[in-house]
């Protein structure tokens, strides 16, 4: 059987997870990977956006200084009225 490579890159997210995290549509952070702003990849046919570049977008459009969160910037823990 073919072994495949190890994958490239830190964690992903899937889409949805991203939007809970920045508390915007699908279709904004779709918007986000189509300009560039977050990096993601199409894996069978769904899109895997980079957890750093979710971080740097963050700091990169924040106007106040990030507090360090506890359980990184995902986790798999579901959002339930909790304020990121």
């Amino acid at each position: 059987m073919r072994q495949l490579p190890p994958p490239r890159g830190g964690p992903r997210a899937l889409v949805p997870e991203v939007s809970a995290h920045l508390r915007c549509s699908d279709r904004a952070v779709l918007r986000l990977i189509g300009s560039g702003d977050l990096v993601a990849s199409k894996v069978a046919g769904k899109w895997l956006v980079d957890t750093d570049s979710i971080t740097a977008y963050l700091d990169k459009t924040s106007n106040r200084p990030r507090r360090r969160q506890r359980y990184g910037p995902i986790s798999n823990r579901p959002v339930l009225g909790r304020r990121w």
